[in-house]
């Protein structure tokens, strides 16, 4: 088939360029910005190289950035060409796999599984040998820093110096590696390893690879990392042409260990390497383009003639986020609406929104596992204790904070007094064998256990943080009142103030089903690359919450970049002054795109401006909200004879409300 008749039967719209690398036989790295067309292009060259050139397609390999990328190219290619032979759509940990299973097949050794999420082994690990409690965030550091150290191939040596705050590192890997070998599986980097090495080892094993493999086509290769790349050579050989499509600026590094510094000396491994640059984007109107050119500081041409509409919708407090989302769905239920998460914590009260009102949505299964970290895990544990004294479960769950040092011993004993007996855990334990100086302690608290009882969900969070030294604890693994699961239980609390009510919510939240079809989705920005959506909402872009760390953080710039270009005709962005009493700042990426230019800037004359008004006696009443000048924001609780009771963040104060007044201590929000 001619290439005319190809476009004409296949109805192939390219621009000049893109026709040229259908027919380019070199080795290629194609560099283009987000919808430039990329994935588009790499479709149409393997059914230009199978029709035209007359190519086997089983010698076409396109390698997609994981495996449901890869099942998305396989349908689209089928619609798109039908009737073209199939070539393989494949991501390279799949590839990897295949590599090992054709070595160990043919000498006979069983195959070991390949799992791609290890969390809750490693989080086991850490907690049953080093006696480390990992909130989610800490715990995804570790698995990052065990995939960076297996795709870098570092040696024992470079692995013994890597360090940790707060944790011997080195000691967990070896525990881990120990202990994944005694089970008999591989994760997902192991497979990238362990195929690397056949291939450096078995000549067999390699020409098999060399004959089956014509061309290799990479689509997202920024997303390869080191090890990844070492086998992508392997595999080429001197004869497989490689034609590698990439964006630099849209890598998640952190989640695949990419290592994009690789294109950039892509030349060297490959001789005679041709590099193309594609700068116009076909995907984004015209508004989304233009504020993606001001924060790459890039100045992309959008082709669309569609202007697009881009929102900044702020909120007097996150439930009113959750519920605008709801708005905003039930008002055109029949169009696609995707929410985008930074941190996944923050999707909890929107899925239980959705729930509640019956949205069907889709949303990652992975989620559920989320209600087992160790913070969240623990503040339902406290609140299920705190509202029933005979849950024996949920204490041994929160048990260590209280310091107790119970042994193993003395549960059966306590469990067999509240039968028997009809005690609550805390005379059970008093009655028990525990130790005196440990009950002590107890009877120290428990009339402020007992008091706590009485509070709403939102106090007993409160008390937990306060008396159990809980803020301690969450300093200790640099969590603050800010981090994102502190603010979900707060909306949580605040929308439920029956204790028993949020803890039933929060256990239905496991139970969450996922509709693939629904026009509704809520998921990570990672999980919607390489997709492209009518209608994308950014829920979390507060600081502390998106960036997590400094607004100049190569990754979380990445993932913001990412996020604004799913979007195809409307993005808004989501925030809030405050959760509870805990308020927030707007995230510095957001003015990076919405500064005006000077000369538009508005002049504001000042002549007219009102000194602010002191705070009266009679402004304050119960459950007006007050800013303290070094408390900060509290609500009134109670207030009579000149004492206001007023509860802040993390404490309930006594102030002398004339005294506070006459001072400049308070101010009205």
């Amino acid at each position: 088939m001619e290439i005319e008749e190809f476009f004409e039967s296949y109805n192939v719209q390219l621009e000049d360029v893109k026709k040229q690398l259908l027919r380019q036989h070199s080795h290629v790295l194609v560099q283009g910005s987000a919808g430039s067309g990329k994935t588009t292009l790499l479709k149409a060259r393997s059914a230009y190289l199978i029709e035209c050139e007359q190519m086997e397609a089983d010698q076409i390999w396109n390698i997609a950035r994981d495996g449901k990328s890869a099942k998305q190219l396989t349908r689209e290619f089928r619609h798109f060409y039908d009737g073209v032979a199939m070539p393989h759509f494949i991501d390279l940990h799949a590839l990897a796999y295949k590599i090992i299973k054709m070595d160990h097949e043919a000498k006979g050794i069983s195959v070991w599984p390949a799992y791609r999420n290890v969390k809750s082994f490693v989080k086991k690990i850490c907690k049953d040998m080093f006696a480390l409690s990992l909130t989610n965030d800490k715990l995804d550091e570790v698995l990052y820093q065990i995939a960076h150290c297996k795709n870098m191939l570092m040696s024992e040596s470079q692995i013994d110096k890597v360090q940790m705050e707060g944790m011997n590192f080195p000691a967990i890997y070896k525990m881990y590696e120990k202990n994944r070998k005694t089970k008999q599986f591989y994760d997902m980097d192991d497979v990238l390893v362990e195929a690397l090495c056949i291939l450096r080892s078995d000549q067999d094993v390699l020409e098999g690879c060399h004959q089956a493999i014509s061309c290799l086509q990479v689509d997202d290769a920024q997303e390869i990392s080191f090890a990844g790349h070492m086998l992508l050579r392997s595999v080429c050989g001197d004869h497989a042409q490689l034609f590698a499509l990439a964006d630099k600026s849209a890598s998640c590094k952190k989640v695949s260990c990419a290592f994009p510094e690789a294109l950039d000396t892509l030349d060297t491994a490959y001789p005679g390497l041709q590099n193309y640059t594609l700068e116009t984007n076909y995907r984004n109107a015209k508004m989304i383009q233009e504020i993606m050119n001001k924060f790459s500081h890039e100045t992309r041409v959008c082709a669309s003639e569609e202007d697009g509409e881009v929102k900044f919708k702020g909120f007097s407090n996150l439930d009113r986020v959750y519920s605008y989302a709801y708005e905003t769905v039930s008002a055109d239920m029949m169009q696609e609406h995707v929410f985008l998460y930074r941190n996944e914590e923050m999707a909890l009260p929107l899925i239980d929104m959705f729930m509640e009102k019956e949205v069907a949505f889709y949303c990652s299964k992975s989620l559920k596992n989320l209600l087992k970290d160790t913070l969240i895990a623990d503040m339902v544990g406290f609140i299920r204790l705190l509202s029933n004294a005979h849950d024996l479960d949920a204490f041994i769950q929160v048990q260590d904070h209280f310091h107790l040092d119970i042994p193993q011993r003395v549960f059966p004993e306590v469990a067999q007094c509240m039968q028997l007996q009809d005690m609550d855990i805390y005379q059970a334990l008093m009655d028990s064998s525990l130790r005196a100086v440990s009950k002590k302690k107890l009877a120290g608290r428990m009339e402020k256990i007992r008091l706590a009882a009485m509070k709403d969900t939102l106090g007993m969070i409160s008390f937990v943080l306060k008396e159990f030294n809980y803020r301690n604890y969450l300093d200790k693994h640099q969590a603050n009142e800010k981090h994102p699961a502190l603010l979900a239980l707060y909306t949580m609390a605040e929308r439920y103030p029956e204790p028993k009510d949020f803890v039933m919510h929060m256990q239905r939240i496991a139970d969450f089903n996922s509709m693939d079809l629904a026009n509704v989705k809520i998921c990570s920005i990672e999980e919607s690359m390489g997709q492209e959506y009518d209608n994308v909402y950014v829920l979390d872009c507060m600081n502390s919450l998106f960036p997590k760390t400094g607004v100049y953080d190569e990754y979380e710039r990445s993932l913001f970049y990412i996020a604004m270009s799913r979007a195809l005709k409307h993005l808004e962005f989501f925030t809030f002054k405050k959760a509870s009493l805990v308020k927030m700042e707007l995230s510095g990426f957001l003015f990076e795109i919405y500064q005006q230019p000077e000369e538009n800037q508005p002049v504001r004359d000042t002549s007219m401006d009102s000194q602010p008004k002191k705070v009266r006696l009679s402004d304050l009443k119960r459950g007006k909200k007050i800013v303290h000048a070094t408390l900060g924001l509290g609500r009134i609780m109670k207030i009579s004879d000149g004492m206001m009771h007023v509860q802040f963040a993390n404490e309930l104060k006594t102030l002398n409300a004339k005294l506070c007044i006459q001072n400049d201590l308070i101010d009205l929000p």
